[in-house]
Parts: structure tokens; C-alpha cells; sequence
């Protein structure tokens, strides 16, 4: 029997139909909801809400294109068998499943769809969302002010009475520039408690951009405290004319989710996944411990063979130290002591810096090497603060005489740099190549287990994002064809009832494949049975309705 072309050209033209008309009402209520929040909140103009508008469709449509297949299956489909269609046409020897062809059809158009939208399309277009919310940042902190919220900076939170733009200075590398008066700065520890507070007459907030390749430039935040006084857990009062600066990156959510990768990025992401922020923040971190525990053994081996090492303070005045040789870390303490010889006490002598005659020399009774404090944007260098107890100074003139200096309980001298640094080259390295040269080294072997880890956790969520994003393009498909077998099987029923039917098991392989990729993202691939199981599920559901439907 020849095939029914025109029935099927009939049907697929009352599909598209339909599914246009659905998907194009979905979309844009999705595309609003997802608008009128931002907007309220502030962080969108007016002016803005449209563009955002436009640019939340395409990723709107993954969600809103299945239902709309599904509806306007089911509705195509039920009005046909409604009007006897179905029954005229199995009178002329077309057989039910013959009239399902349309809606495979469409179901494969709509599934190839959402894979090009999910690989290709909805992570450019979340990228551009996200940059629009974020692209007046000055902006958004000045509506944070005025709503009286604090401005979360990492492990640090401001609140200020007001902000007052302030045009950066001609040549600079500043883009923005903001002024907060009568600032309040609370900082917390990992678990949220507050280790320190302080009040200050301004904060200057500047924002500048750092270089990136493509979309991945970002902006940096840097904020500086103007006549601080401030309280400390365990330090006490304090106060400073201009505290050092702090940093953070305002975070670009594509470089902190998968989801906002491409096909291609993401696969790229295994082989390289210090591309993501938290990945390459624990990289640096591991990668500067380990060059600390190289530098500290080097160190050790030059005290141990000539008694004396030379370091660089920040103005380049050489710092000699005296002593037997460097001790091993205590457990849960980041300093390694320095060994003097038995009964005598560590010697340390900083030579005279620019129009300065006189060498200060420090006799200790104990000494330690500890990690200059330094925030996450410092330079990928190592850095020691030289820690000393129970000191006693003097002056040393160029022709020997010793005079008598003070006498202090604590003095350290920091920035403290060796004259050969490994740092840079260990930075450089990809993350399986310093895993590697990590686990050789105790000190940095807690560090790199954390890194390795937090790869391994990247892993397991490119693979929940891959699986995702092909599940809900398998799960259309069936969802139209499911639509189209319910309408015909349930062809009595009222229209509303008969969508309920094909709707409601839809939405629960939504809502596994959803659970699915979170099990799979905590739990390995073991998750992938529930991602995929939903879909299975509702193409079981589906072949049992074609089976009633395929006796005509």
C-alpha cells in the first residue's frame, strides 16, 4: 500500500502549527519570569529588561520545546481521532502506527534541536546574560548601599551609610571607581564566624579589568579602607591611616559552572580544568606550597653545609641568617623553625639599604620561617615572614662597632624572597603534572589530595552535564511521541484529561533526569541510571500505549 503523504503532510502541518504558536507563548512567559526578578532587584534598567528578554529565549526553549511538542502532539492528535479521522483512516487500511510517522518526525526535528541548543547555542546566550546583569557593576553596589545590604567580598562583607561615584584617575588601569563613607568591613573565618571587624571613614572601591581570552575577561574589585580602626579576634585593637588593599574577581558564572561550556569547552575541560576559577585558585595554591617546601629544603641544605643563607626584603637589602639548618613543619602549623647551634641563638643580619650606613643585627632565641600573608591576587612568588622571640638588636657600623638597639619579645621581618624561586615554573604546570610533583613533597600532600579531589568532583559533573543534556533531547522525543499515542488511545476522553496523562509521567523524566545529574555530580556514574532511567520509564509507558493503539 502506498504511503499516506497526504494524511502525513496534513498532520505535520497542524504540528508545527501548534507547536510554533505553544512554544513561541512558553518561551516568553519563561523568558519574562526569569526578567522581572532582576529587574526588581535592580540589577537590570528598564532599558535593559528587553535585550535580557532576548537573550533568555534560547535557553528558555530547552525547558519550554518538550512540553510544547507534547502539547500540541497530544491536542493534534486527539481532535484527528475525534473527528474519526483515525477510524476513516483505519477503514482505508492505514493502520495507526502509520499515522504516528508525523510525530517521530517532529519528535526527531525537536530533539536535534535542543541537542545543537544545549551543546551550542544556550551557553553563548548565558554568557551574554550573565555579562548584561553584571556589566554596570558600580551599579549594583551603589543599589546594595542604598538597600542597606552588604557587599559580600569573599570571606569579608562592607557596609556603608553611602556610595559616591569617583572618575578614575587619566592613564590608569581603573575602569570604575566608587567612594563608600562611614564603611563597616566584618570579616568571617571558613565556618561564618566573625574574626574581625572595623569602622572606617571611606572605602575606596576600584574596578578594573583583567585580561582574559574571549569571553573569559573579568572584572576585578579592589577595595582599600581609609582611617581604619578595627578589632581583631586574638590581636586586639588597631588602627591604620591606609590598610593594604584587598581583591576579589567579580565571579563570571561561566567560569565557575559547566553549564555555561560549549560541547567542545567542555570536553577541553578534562584536559585542562584549571580553567575553572576554584580549580585553578586550590592549582596555586598547591603549586606555591610546594615551591615554599623546595625553597625551605634548599635553604636547609645551604644552612647545613655553610651555617648562613641570603634573602632579598622588599626594598632588595640582603637579610643574612645564621643558623644550623630548617626544622620540619608541626603538624597543623605552617612555619618551619630554624635550628641554631646548641646553646647558641640565631643571628640575623639585614645589610644597610639606600642612604643607610649602619647593618641592624638580631640575635634570637628562636626563629621561624613562616608564608608571607598575602591575598588571592598576589604575585605567584614565595615570600617568608621571619619570625623572631626574645630578640636583641644593634647597630652595626660600616667599621664594626656594635651599638646596643632595643629589645622586643616578637619582631618579624616579612616579604622575605630566596635568591633562586621555583614558583613561577611550578604555576605554569598543568594540574597531572604538578599532582605529581606534589605528592612527593609532605608539606604540599594534604593540598594536592584537596586538588585532586576537587578534579575528580569537575569530572564527575562534565560527565552529569553530558548525559543531562543528551537525556532531555532523548526525553522530547519520546515526549511527542507519547503525546500523539495517548491522544489516540484516550480519544474519548476530554482534551485536558488526555494531555494530564502524557504531561504528568513526562514531567517526572524531567524531574529524574534533573535528580539524576545532581546524583551523578555528588556520587559518580552510578547517578546515570536514574538520569537515564526516567527516560526509560516513559518510553515503557509509551510502548505500552502503542501496544493498544497498534492492534487497529
Amino acid at each position: 500500500m502506498r504511503a499516506p503523504w497526504t494524511i502525513w503532510a496534513h498532520l505535520t502541518a497542524e504540528l508545527l502549527k501548534l507547536l510554533l504558536i505553544t512554544t513561541g507563548v512558553l518561551v516568553t512567559v519563561l523568558s519574562f519570569a526569569a526578567t522581572v526578578k532582576f529587574l526588581a532587584d535592580g540589577k537590570l534598567q528598564a532599558a535593559d529588561a528587553l535585550k535580557y528578554m532576548a537573550y533568555a529565549m534560547p535557553p528558555m526553549l530547552a525547558y519550554a520545546l518538550p512540553f510544547a511538542a507534547c502539547f500540541a502532539a497530544t491536542l493534534v492528535y486527539h481532535r484527528f481521532a475525534t473527528d474519526n479521522e483515525a477510524q476513516a483512516a483505519a477503514s482505508g487500511g492505514i493502520s495507526h502506527r502509520s499515522l504516528l510517522v508525523p510525530a517521530v518526525v517532529i519528535g526527531l526535528g525537536c530533539a536535534g534541536l535542543l541537542v545543537a541548543l544545549n551543546e551550542e547555542i544556550i551557553p553563548r546566550f548565558l554568557r551574554r546574560m550573565e555579562r548584561l546583569v553584571k556589566a554596570d557593576v558600580p551599579r549594583l553596589l551603589t543599589n546594595y548601599v542604598e538597600r542597606g545590604e552588604a557587599l559580600q567580598l569573599g570571606r569579608r562583607m562592607i557596609f556603608a551609610d553611602q556610595a559616591v561615584p569617583v572618575p578614575p584617575e587619566p592613564g590608569s588601569d581603573v575602569v570604575n571607581q566608587l567612594v563608600l563613607k562611614r564603611a563597616v568591613l566584618i570579616e568571617t573565618d571558613e565556618a561564618g564566624k566573625p574574626i574581625a571587624e572595623g569602622t572606617a571613614d571611606l572605602a575606596l572601591v576600584a574596578l578594573s579589568r583583567v585580561s582574559g581570552e574571549g569571553d573569559h575577561a573579568r572584572t576585578r574589585l579592589t577595595v582599600r579602607m581609609k582611617n581604619m580602626v578595627a578589632l581583631r579576634e586574638g590581636k586586639g585593637l588597631a588602627s591604620n591611616e591606609l590598610t593594604s588593599a584587598f581583591s576579589i574577581d567579580v565571579p563570571d558564572a561561566f567560569e565557575d559552572d559547566p553549564k555555561f561550556l560549549t560541547h567542545d569547552e567542555l570536553r577541553g575541560l578534562r584536559a585542562a580544568p584549571e580553567r575553572m576559577n576554584w580549580i585553578d585558585r586550590q592549582r596555586r595554591d598547591v603549586a606555591l606550597r610546594l615551591a615554599r617546601a623546595v625553597v625551605a629544603d634548599e635553604l636547609d641544605r645551604e644552612l647545613r653545609s655553610s651555617g648562613r643563607v641570603v634573602l632579598k626584603d622588599p626594598d632588595g637589602r640582603a637579610v643574612e641568617i645564621e643558623a644550623m639548618s630548617v626544622g620540619e613543619e608541626p603538624d597543623g602549623v605552617e612555619a618551619r623553625p630554624l635550628v641554631p647551634a646548641q646553646g647558641a641563638r640565631v643571628v640575623v643580619t639585614r645589610q644597610p639599604g639606600r642612604g643607610q650606613a649602619d647593618r641592624i643585627r638580631f640575635s634570637a632565641a628562636a626563629a621561624s620561617l613562616q608564608p608571607a600573608s598575602r591575598d588571592e591576587f598576589s604575585n605567584d612568588t614565595v615570600e617568608f615572614q621571619l619570625v623572631m622571640t626574645e630578640v636583641r638588636s644593634s647597630s652595626i657600623a660600616s667599621d664594626g662597632t656594635a651599638s646596643p638597639g632595643g629589645v622586643y619579645q616578637t619582631f618579624a621581618l616579612g616579604g622575605l624572597v630566596p635568591a633562586s624561586d621555583p614558583a613561577s615554573r611550578l604555576v605554569a604546570m598543568p594540574v597531572a603534572e604538578l599532582l605529581g610533583e606534589a605528592s612527593k613533597q609532605p608539606a604540599s600532600r594534604a593540598a594536592a589530595s584537596e586538588l585532586a579531589s576537587k578534579v575528580d568532583r569537575l569530572g564527575r559533573e562534565i560527565t552529569s552535564k553530558q548525559h543531562e543534556r543528551m537525556a532531555l533531547a532523548a526525553c522530547c522525543l519520546v515526549m511527542v511521541v507519547t503525546g500523539s499515542v495517548t491522544a489516540l488511545r484516550l480519544s474519548l476522553k476530554l482534551p485536558l484529561t488526555v494531555y494530564l496523562w502524557s504531561f504528568f509521567p513526562a514531567l517526572v523524566s524531567i524531574v529524574t533526569i534533573s535528580g539524576g545529574q545532581q546524583l551523578t555530580h555528588n556520587s559518580g556514574e552510578s547517578g546515570l541510571v536514574l538520569l537515564w532511567g526516567g527516560v526509560g520509564l516513559l518510553a515503557l509507558y509509551t510502548l505500552i500505549s502503542f501496544r493498544t493503539v497498534a492492534r487497529h
